[in-house]
């Protein structure tokens, strides 16, 4: 997944056994109570950075299910930064 300098992901911090419970997910995988973070594109990595280790991969059906449904993963609108200059002081405001 790439990403244009400045621009925001959405992840959701999870519990390593939270997302263990899908039925698909690999038996030889950690079994430590970690923090891992599911992406927009349903991966799960190590680390909220897209690009660092990634767990687990799965585009089938079921695993979009399992995220949206027991994980709760549901699709985002894109949230947009714009900067506003207010008294030489600048402040950010979230559209989304």
């Amino acid at each position: 997944m790439s990403t244009e300098p400045g621009s925001l992901i959405y992840c959701r911090a999870l519990p390593l056994s939270r997302v263990r419970e899908f039925p698909g997910w690999p038996a030889q995988a950690s079994a430590d109570e970690r923090v891992v973070y599911l992406h927009e594109d349903l991966s799960v990595t190590t680390d909220p950075d897209p690009g660092s280790e990634r767990l687990f991969v799965s585009d089938t059906p079921q695993w979009q299910q399992f995220c949206r449904g027991a994980l709760e993963m549901l699709d985002r609108p894109p949230v947009v930064l714009e900067k506003h200059e207010e008294q030489s002081s600048e402040s950010a405001t979230v559209h989304g």
